[in-house]
């Protein structure tokens, strides 16, 4: 499950790339700069993946999740500073949503 999550994450990273035009996106790797120093990604750009994300992960498996939400913007360090890091956080929050 978690290496499904974790591509379809990445797919969707490198889709929203091509068709906003971000370089860099192409082929993410964990340590990939999304957002913050060195990010790719202005703040507009980053609330546009993230809902697309959103939107993905009720396609794509059936539930509804919030990605931005206090949770997330309490956090000490980003959760959307790296693809990794970005990875790490939605596969948290689909756990925690299919357990609640």
């Amino acid at each position: 499950m978690a290496e499904g999550l974790d591509e379809m994450v990445r797919e969707t990273l490198m889709e929203f790339g091509a068709n906003e035009g971000v370089d860099g996106l192409e082929a993410p790797t964990p340590e990939t700069p999304l957002y913050g120093e060195k990010g790719l990604l202005d703040s507009l750009a980053l609330v546009s993946l993230i809902a697309d994300l959103e939107s993905k992960i009720e396609e794509c498996m059936g539930i509804q999740v919030t990605l931005a939400d206090e949770r997330a913007m309490s956090r000490k360090r980003s959760p959307f500073r790296t693809v990794g890091s970005l990875v790490d956080f939605v596969r948290e929050v689909v756990e925690n949503t299919r357990q609640s």
